[in-house]
């Protein structure tokens, strides 16, 4: 299927193709980048074309374009209103995320000062850290640090 008739078979089939996702399965979608009206017509033209099994990153963007172009005022501005409600629902997940004060759990956790009793090498160097200051490992035989 050239562009052409894909362009025009989207455009004349697009109140089947655009499928109106939920918004909260959008923001899970989008989560880390902002999501556009547009974004919303890519996503509908990319599930078409690979049902229609074209994968041409070109022809997607060029149909992408001209649906967007071809689109009423009204329906990009409801498309654009869904996009930012899925926005809005991401600024507020990231807002609760940073607004965690685990600051008393962080001091708590720099009080421990009793070792871990650990059974190997590696173990004790993960639980209580690497001394550098051991003359008998091997890291101080080949490290600079470990020269006294």
């Amino acid at each position: 299927m050239n562009i052409q008739r894909f362009k025009y078979h989207v455009l004349e089939n697009f109140n089947r193709i655009i499928r109106h996702r939920n918004v909260q399965t959008l923001a899970d979608l989008s989560w880390g980048r902002i999501l556009t009206g547009k974004d919303l017509v890519n996503q509908c033209v990319i599930r078409e074309a690979h049902r229609l099994q074209i994968y041409d990153r070109n022809i997607i963007d060029l149909t992408t374009n001209f649906i967007w172009n071809d689109l009423s005022p009204s329906r990009r501005n409801h498309f654009n209103g869904i996009a930012n409600n899925a926005n809005n629902i991401n600024r507020n997940r990231m807002l609760r995320i940073n607004s965690i004060d685990n600051t008393d759990s962080l001091n708590r956790i720099a009080q421990i000062t009793y070792q871990q009793i650990t059974s190997s090498y590696l173990e004790q160097n993960f639980y209580n850290g690497t001394n550098f200051n051991d003359n008998n490992s091997f890291e101080s035989s080949i490290l600079p640090s470990g020269f006294q």
